[in-house]
């Protein structure tokens, strides 16, 4: 099933000249959230890879400032890997974490340096005000322990992100809609 026959069935349970175009991919898109809600799926699977800036902790995951990972759909963590890739034969090593930023900050110094082993999210926090919820908003980030690398170390992100319909209806390019279109539908509907 592709998407353009998704849409038709969706559209015939709410009845034909009810949902508007607009309404109707709507629909389809908080159908799939709902159902990327249940769980960390394959089809939502990610890698970033970058490279650890030296004497520097914090890395945004949804911005693409200088330290940031531009990762705007960003849900759940899999896994952290670095690497020193100065050595002859580099390998990856996993970063333990996340840990809670209360027990791994007792056990490094702010100054202290070295390869990355620990790693914390430090979610996103918001102190604007009910006008404007989105100023002095902040996006979580990676925060690496110990808290100065003291070289350009490669990190590798496993993630989760939340996905999107293809755009193209006549296209069946989403797990979902290959898989299990009657969720979707149910969903939607």
């Amino acid at each position: 099933m592709n998407v353009a026959q998704v849409r038709d069935i969706v559209r015939e349970n709410v009845g034909r000249d009810k949902a508007s175009e607009h309404m109707l991919t709507w629909s389809l898109d908080e159908g799939l959230r709902e159902i990327e809600k249940c769980g960390n799926f394959y089809w939502m699977r990610a890698v970033k890879t970058w490279s650890a800036v030296v004497d520097q902790q914090a890395y945004s995951l949804t911005t693409s400032s200088s330290s940031g990972l531009n990762i705007p759909k960003y849900k759940d963590t899999r896994i952290l890997l670095v690497s020193d890739q100065t050595l002859s034969n580099p390998d990856w090593d996993e970063v333990f974490g996340p840990i809670d930023m209360e027990e791994i900050g007792l056990q490094f110094a702010d100054t202290d340096t070295g390869m990355p082993v620990a790693w914390t999210l430090d979610e996103a926090t918001s102190t604007g005000t009910l006008d404007d919820p989105n100023t002095a908003a902040t996006s979580p980030s990676i925060m690496l322990y110990p808290p100065k690398p003291d070289k350009t170390y490669s990190l590798r992100l496993h993630y989760f992100q939340w996905t999107s319909l293809p755009v193209a209806t006549t296209s069946s390019a989403h797990e979902v809609v290959l898989r299990w279109p009657e969720a979707l539908i149910y969903l939607a509907t």
